[in-house]
């Protein structure tokens, strides 16, 4: 009896650790079908998201080149910030273009300005020049006057 009891003992426990091996294959088995799952719903994502990049990268290019605006939310805000930085840059150039024409001609009136100095000084110089002669030739006139004066009184 006992070998029975231990025989019978022994079949149940062989029973109980194939039990315990099929639920262990089954446990791994679905295990790779969850990690072949989990691959296949990651590579699907990683693939919609490189699609979706690429979307959203042609979208822009599309705006760069031909300024149609986009339609995903993000890309239409910058789109809109980018606008709008374009058109303050603009305005600031040509306030700087403004500002560079109006300096070029206020340095145009400068140079007129000191022309006309340098013209004015010089004849200013020449007209000094005239009348330091004109005052030597009086001076000349009244001594030759003085003179001539002089030899009046002397000859009756």
């Amino acid at each position: 009896l006992e070998d029975r009891s231990s025989g019978v003992a022994s079949g149940t426990g062989a029973y109980s650790a194939s039990r315990k091996l099929d639920a262990w294959a089954m446990n791994v088995s679905q295990f790779g079908r969850d990690a072949e799952q989990a691959s296949a719903v990651s590579a699907a994502e990683t693939a919609a998201e490189t699609a979706a990049k690429k979307a959203l990268h042609e979208e822009w290019e599309a705006f760069s080149l031909t300024g149609v605006l986009p339609t995903d939310e993000l890309l239409l805000g910058l789109a809109r910030l980018k606008l709008a930085k374009d058109k303050e840059t603009e305005t600031l150039r040509s306030a700087v273009r403004l500002e560079k024409r109006n300096a070029e001609t206020s340095c145009e009136k400068l140079r007129s300005a000191r022309r006309a100095e340098a013209e004015r000084k010089e004849m200013l110089r020449t007209l000094h020049a005239q009348a330091e002669a004109v005052a030597a030739k009086e001076a000349e006139i009244a001594e030759a006057q003085a003179k001539a004066e002089q030899i009046e009184k002397i000859v009756p």
